[in-house]
């Protein structure tokens, strides 16, 4: 209710009581007209009544009349921002067409329409990608157009040679424009660019160089070493802190028997410790580390056993220097040490050094003499290969198989002697030791190491020549062949498959027929990190002669095409080569010869291959080495071979088709894609013309009538004033 009516309701009661009193006089004058007229029809005393007695309901309840705060202008206030910010949401959305223009509008929609977004960018650019591919093989297809025109040409020319009408002169001019055709063909071929990406493999101008063959050499394998061991003799010096005894041991020997320190003169009953060597092998160790533990070992046991004597022993060894001593402070008598009983030797290991990779072949014969009991093996190393492997594992498994075979206590050196033997290899350096006291030899060994030949190859080059692998000294004499290294391509191949089935095929040719095979030896061909290597189980000297052998570095085509959706499961790579079309010299033009021109032209078909791309199988490719029109059986030679380079090209144009319509496939899927993600990015993101321009009405409606309401609570607080009048 407000202050208006409250007023009114007053006068009338202050107007209606006066009358019922008698007291009316001025009132009726001073009621309001417009009030009175809403009691018409009602007595007086009617109406006097349910003035005084009607009640004021709750919703008509006075408010107290202050100036501290205006709660309906609050209220209006409140209302008012809420409208505002709602028409300015609004307004945004129109004026961006996008519905959701930060993360607080739709942080869901927002987080979606994002992602759609980045697959759309993707989708677009994978759309040019692919016709960035198309273009490329478009240029190829053109320049294999004009090949075909030239090719067509060089069919008129030898059927015209061929037809026996032309005089010699004419045979060379006619020769010569097939030449010229040919020299075009090549130029063609490693000068077609696309973007300056070449787009035909080509070996023209590429980097020609000869194989360079290494190894091949049988070696004896030398072993030193062994012999009678060594008395370690009369121990130098005193005993004493200040000259202590000591002995000089070779480092690697084995150590044997052994040695007694007496302990006289001390306040005890003399004392004795008997020491085997046998039992302190790192005393001769060549590592430092392990022979300093070696010596706190048997100063250990010194101690213990001479300890109650009163003093303290050291021992140390340094660089193969054994030194004993004792420190007598502290006694009442002086103390010293002596050593007797000394049985003590030091053995010199067989020992030889291996180079690793090579190949052992022969004997090793080891005889152990001693103690009065002889034995001797004869180990046919043919299965201890691994003794000269680059790999620590199979070295260490090689040496324990050895190491049994010399223990084996019906077969082996410790059938007959009962000693232990050890065999130790590492990086090459085997050892043969025993720590007994017995005599090693290795009389009448044959072991020899074969060297594999090795050469290091290019990835992917062209070889070209042959080779002639000799092998001598093996079981049945002297054997050799020659290995055209154009049958075997596949060795330079990056494409692992490709690479294994030219090592298979070459190894099967040197170990079947009449050429290296009949050496009675085996032959093993591998290609690691590019260096092939060949080498045998027997006992052959391996030479390789290179016969013009070579190799070029092709000039690669081709390009790599990559789609994607902006995922890694949605991408594809398309691998795109158009074969090769090159032009190599193998040899200097002879001009008018009956042999022709000694130089290659090549059309050849390598098909493609891709990643979730393209693949097809590779043409046979044509060469037209030494095709000349010279003579008429000649030019008759050149036809056939010409007519097959017009069908190889047909073939390679046909994969460039198939590959254009596949590229362009994967460029219309991408903008279908495309266009279905933005579809879907539009549905959410996308501003509801309609529905918001209807908000955007109400809203400034809204705002009308809210700033109206302000104003009018803002001016019924200042009625208050009047009562201060």
């Amino acid at each position: 209710m407000n202050r208006g009516m409250r007023e009114t309701r007053a006068r009338r009661l202050r107007t209606w009581g006066a009358k019922e009193g008698g007291a009316y006089k001025e009132g009726k004058a001073g009621a309001d007209e417009d009030s009175e007229s809403r009691f018409q029809g009602v007595t007086k005393g009617q109406r006097a009544t349910r003035s005084v007695q009607e009640p004021i309901s709750s919703t008509e309840k006075i408010m107290p009349l202050g100036v501290l705060n205006n709660i309906s202008a609050i209220y209006a206030e409140n209302n008012l921002n809420q409208t505002q910010a709602a028409l300015q949401n609004t307004l945004t959305q129109l004026s961006s067409g996008s519905r959701i223009n930060s993360g607080a509008d739709d942080s869901a929609g927002l987080a979606i329409a994002n992602g759609l977004q980045a697959n759309s960018s993707a989708l677009t650019q994978s759309s040019a990608n692919a016709t960035s591919g198309v273009g490329f093989l478009q240029v190829a297809d053109g320049a294999l157009s004009q090949v075909t025109n030239l090719l067509n040409r060089a069919v008129t020319l030898a059927t015209e040679a061929g037809g026996g009408t032309l005089s010699s002169s004419q045979m060379s001019a006619a020769d010569q424009e097939y030449q010229d055709i040919l020299t075009q063909i090549g130029t063609i071929g490693s000068t077609t660019e696309y973007n300056g990406l070449t787009v035909f493999s080509a070996a023209s101008n590429a980097a020609t160089s000869s194989l360079t063959f290494t190894g091949g050499t049988n070696p004896s394998v030398p072993i030193s070493g062994g012999g009678a061991p060594v008395a370690l003799g009369a121990a130098s010096g005193a005993g004493t802190t200040a000259s202590p005894y000591q002995w000089a041991i070779t480092a690697g020997d084995t150590l044997s028997g052994s040695i007694t320190v007496h302990s006289t003169g001390g306040t005890v009953t003399p004392l004795n410790s008997v020491l085997s060597l046998a039992n302190y092998q790192g005393l001769a160790s060549s590592n430092q580390a392990t022979a300093t533990a070696a010596a706190a070992s048997l100063q250990a046991q010194i101690q213990s056993d001479l300890g109650s004597s009163g003093s303290t022993y050291t021992v140390s060894d340094f660089a193969g220097a054994l030194k004993i001593s004792s420190n007598d402070v502290g006694n009442t008598n002086a103390e010293a040490i002596t050593i007797s009983a000394n049985t003590a030797k030091q053995s010199a290991p067989l020992t030889t050094t291996l180079t690793l990779g090579t190949n052992l072949t022969g004997n090793l014969v080891i005889n152990d003499t001693g103690d009065g009991a002889s034995q001797s093996i004869n180990v046919v190393t043919a299965g201890l290969t691994g003794l000269s492997s680059a790999t620590q594992g199979t070295e260490t498994a090689a040496a324990t198989i050895l190491q049994n075979l010399l223990n084996n206590a019906v077969t082996g050196l410790k059938a007959t002697t009962g000693a232990t033997y050890t065999v130790s290899d590492t990086a090459g350096a085997l050892s043969i030791s025993t720590g007994s006291q017995e005599t090693l030899t290795t009389t009448g060994s044959t072991l020899e190491a074969s060297t594999p030949v090795s050469v290091t190859l290019g990835s992917n080059d062209t070889l070209s020549g042959s080779i002639l692998i000799n092998s001598t000294g093996g079981s049945v004499g002297s054997s050799s062949q020659t290995i055209n290294l154009a049958s075997y391509q596949g060795l330079t191949s990056s494409v692992a498959a490709t690479q294994n089935a030219a090592i298979s095929a070459l190894q099967t040719a040197l170990n079947t027929g009449s050429g290296l095979a009949a050496s009675g030896s085996a032959y093993t061909v591998a290609v690691n990190s590019n260096v092939l290597t060949i080498s045998t189980n027997g006992s052959d000297a391996m030479a390789i002669t290179p016969t013009a052998a070579q190799e070029s570095t092709q000039i690669s085509g081709g390009m790599n095409v990559y789609t994607s959706d902006g995922t890694s499961s949605g991408s594809k790579n398309y691998s795109v080569t158009v074969g090769s079309l090159s032009q190599s010299s193998v040899g200097t033009s002879s001009g008018s010869s009956a042999a022709g021109s000694s130089t290659a032209y090549n059309v050849t078909v390598a098909g493609q291959a891709g990643t979730g791309g393209t693949s097809a199988g590779a043409g046979a490719g044509t060469s037209l080495t030494g095709t000349v029109l010279t003579t008429q059986a000649n030019a008759e030679a050149a036809l056939q071979t010409v007519t097959n380079a017009i069908s190889a090209v047909a073939y390679q144009r046909g994969q460039v088709g198939a590959n254009i319509n596949t590229l362009s496939a994967a460029s219309n899927i991408a903008s279908s894609e495309q266009t279905n993600i933005t579809s879907a990015q539009n549905a959410i993101t996308a501003t509801d013309y309609a529905s918001t321009t209807s908000n955007m009405s109400k809203f400034e409606i809204l705002t009308q009538t809210g700033i109206s309401a302000l104003a009018q609570a803002n001016s019924t607080q200042q009625m208050v004033t009047k009562l201060l009048q």
